[in-house]
């Protein structure tokens, strides 16, 4: 982050009092050095929590040029080590979006709400059953087609939600926390594999 940006965040953040502060920043290989110095600023500007979001390959973000540039690969270790420091009980509450899966100390994942608490409509009328499976497979149906009611009943809404956990790939199928993060984000693994019972690709615990 330049100083620049942070001189004029740091003048908005003292000129906004009655608003609840947050600070949200993508966060992948290329930023990960930088993140400290993120995180120190957000203590120091003394904000209510920051929001680290993941990279997910979807769409443009497939091309191989993009997956080197913020993909972790071999950069996982630096990415442990930072999250395992920064999930502390605040100020400011730092939260990691379901891209990172499961985190430290508990290892715990919510339950997937894919097409039973949540759905996604695109710009176009298709229905998703969350926005982490915005692919072609995972499309219901269309509001121009069949209506929101027919879409939600529809079996396909919740067939990634029910999808049994204890079929999943190795490593997950044995780890210990598996009860606790359910293998995690069942989209995110499949937008990095292609595969939904695959392991996430990117577990922090080792």
């Amino acid at each position: 982050m330049s100083s620049k940006a942070l001189a004029v965040s740091s003048r908005f953040m003292t000129s906004r009092d009655a608003f609840q502060r947050v600070l949200s920043r993508p966060k992948a290989a290329e930023t990960l050095d930088d993140a400290p110095e993120f995180l120190r600023f957000a203590r120091d500007e003394k904000v209510d929590s920051v929001r680290f979001c993941g990279f997910v390959p979807v769409g443009r973000g497939r091309r191989k040029q993009v997956i080197h540039r913020l993909g972790f690969g071999q950069d996982l270790d630096r990415l442990r080590e930072f999250v395992a420091a920064s999930v502390t009980d605040g100020p400011p509450m730092v939260l990691f979006d379901p891209a990172f899966g499961p985190l430290p100390p508990g290892w715990g994942f919510h339950e997937c709400m894919a097409g039973i608490e949540t759905l996604y409509i695109s710009s176009i009328g298709d229905v998703y059953p969350c926005t982490s499976l915005l692919n072609p497979r995972f499309v219901v149906g269309n509001l121009g087609e069949r209506p929101l009611e027919e879409l939600w009943n529809d079996p396909k809404m919740t067939s990634v939600a029910s999808l049994p956990r204890e079929d999943l790939a190795s490593p997950c199928r044995e780890c210990p926390s598996l009860p606790s993060c359910h293998g995690a984000c069942r989209g995110i693994t499949f937008a990095h594999t292609g595969d939904l019972g695959a392991a996430f690709p990117f577990c922090l615990r080792g």
